[in-house]
Order: C-alpha cells, then sequence, then structure tokens
C-alpha cells in the first residue's frame, strides 16, 4: 500500500489531497483527502472563470480524473444535493492536469476532483472546496420595508432606453424613495441614474444613495437624456435606500430613476 499527496489549484490556490492507493492484489482502502485552500481564493463573482489543475500521484496508475460540482435543488426542499460531473479526463499518465469552469451556483460554489486507479475499486476523492459566489440581484427581489406612493419597481424610458427601473412614471411629488432590507449580505450596488423621458423640458433632478441611514452617493444634477453610471462598494448594510428629488423650477414635472439597479450579494434570503 501507498500513501501520496495529490495537488488542486484554484485561481491560485492550492488543494492538498492526500490519496492513498494499494499495491496490486491488495483490499482498496478508503481515500482519507485532506483540503488546504488560500483564503483570497474563496471568494467569486458568479460568472468567473475558475482555472484548477489537478496534480495526481502516481499518475501512471491513474484512470481518470474527474472535476465534480455540487448541484443544489432547483426548489428548496424538493430533492437532495448531487454532485454532477463538470468535465472527466483521461489520465495518461500526466501528473498534472488543467481544468477550466465558470462560478455557476449561487451562494456557494462546491468543487471537488475524483480520481479512479487501477487495481481500486474505489474513487480517490479530494474534500469539497467551499468558494464563496456573490451574484448580481435585481433590486426587486430584495425585500421593501418602506417606499413612497409614487415610487415602483416597474420598466421605465431613460435616455431614449426602457429599462426595469426604479423610480417614478406619474404624479407631482417633490421628492420620493424606498427602502430595503438588505440584511448585510450585499457589498455593491450599481445602476444608471437618470431623468425618465416623461420628464419635461427645463427638468432637473437628483439621485441619493443611503446605507443604514448614512448617505453615501448623490448624483451631479440630471437633465433629460443624461445618464449617470452607478457602481458603488457597500459595507454590508443592513439597510439600503434611493431617494428622488425633483429640483426643478416650480410647476416642471421631473422623475429622477435608477435603471438596471443590482446589488451584488450572497446568502441572500430569496
Amino acid at each position: 500500500m501507498f500513501q501520496r499527496s495529490a495537488y488542486v489549484v484554484i485561481g491560485g490556490g492550492l488543494v492538498a489531497i492526500s490519496v492513498v492507493a494499494p499495491t496490486s492484489g491488495a483490499p482498496a482502502p478508503s481515500p482519507r483527502p485532506a483540503v488546504v485552500v488560500h483564503d483570497s481564493d474563496r471568494e467569486v463573482v458568479e460568472g468567473d472563470r475558475i482555472a484548477i489543475t489537478a496534480r495526481v500521484p502516481k499518475a501512471r496508475a491513474a484512470r481518470r480524473v474527474v472535476l465534480e460540482r455540487l448541484k443544489m435543488p432547483v426548489y428548496e426542499g424538493i430533492g437532495s444535493p448531487t454532485w454532477e460531473t463538470v468535465r472527466s479526463v483521461a489520465a495518461r499518465g500526466r501528473a498534472r492536469i488543467r481544468f477550466k469552469t465558470l462560478a455557476q451556483q449561487p451562494d456557494i460554489e462546491k468543487l471537488r476532483i475524483r480520481v479512479t486507479y487501477k487495481n481500486q475499486r474505489k474513487s480517490a476523492l479530494s474534500r469539497p472546496v467551499s468558494l464563496k459566489v456573490w451574484s448580481w440581484v435585481p433590486l426587486r427581489e430584495i425585500p421593501t420595508y418602506y417606499s413612497s406612493p409614487s415610487a415602483s419597481l416597474v420598466e421605465l424610458p431613460i435616455g431614449g432606453r426602457k429599462y426595469p427601473a426604479w423610480g417614478a412614471y406619474f404624479g407631482s411629488a417633490l421628492s420620493y424613495e424606498s427602502r430595503f432590507t438588505a440584511g448585510r449580505n450585499c457589498k455593491t450596488f450599481r445602476g444608471i441614474a437618470g431623468l425618465t423621458d416623461a420628464s419635461q423640458d427645463g427638468a432637473t433632478g437628483t439621485v441619493q444613495v443611503s446605507a443604514d441611514e448614512q448617505l453615501v452617493w448623490s448624483s451631479p444634477t440630471l437633465t433629460p437624456g443624461v445618464t449617470v453610471p452607478i457602481e458603488l462598494a457597500l459595507s454590508l448594510p443592513y439597510r439600503f435606500a434611493l431617494v428622488a428629488t425633483n429640483t426643478s423650477s416650480p410647476g416642471v414635472r421631473s422623475y429622477p430613476a435608477v435603471g438596471n439597479p443590482e446589488l451584488l450579494c450572497s446568502g441572500l434570503d430569496r
């Protein structure tokens, strides 16, 4: 019987896999994997490319090297998690095998390596590697705990384009807002600030972003046809709010809005 160590490199992080394999004719023991991942490689954004290199011990005795992903059920409480094959390759005596895949599982991506050997019935497995996955979540999926009568999450035209948006499309309110419960699960906000195309000529307005009752961003003065992209780092706020203000001359209708509002979140209860 021999015991050797394999290594899996994920995004620069080194994963050690201790593999026990028998000599010819010996009974197949259970693998005893051990995994170590550098902290800097434990967080990714959904859709990020992950590079994985498997270093295979006793490569001449190996048959196949398989990258597997833990697939969660589509609906919570219905079905069980299962390990699915991402890619399987013949070992062909290679001590290093490189895989590429995308982070696909929301919140937590779990990956492992399976190695099969000649004259060994059981596969040698690494322990699952857990990566925290951040995903862009539309603002409409974040719980609202307060909203002004004029404010809504609907499709709005801004700068000649239609967006899923936060804002108002009617009424004469000079200011309106919505407040959301992010629950310390979100770290970035992005969107496109502007006035809706229903705003009158000469209209002006602003959009402000608050987190835990603190102002963290304010737009420049917005005018019809002008849009301002937003990408704002947040300190995992519990509360999050948008405020729109009509700064036009009296009697001029203006509807500040945010197109494609999204939060980068992980662990959000949706």
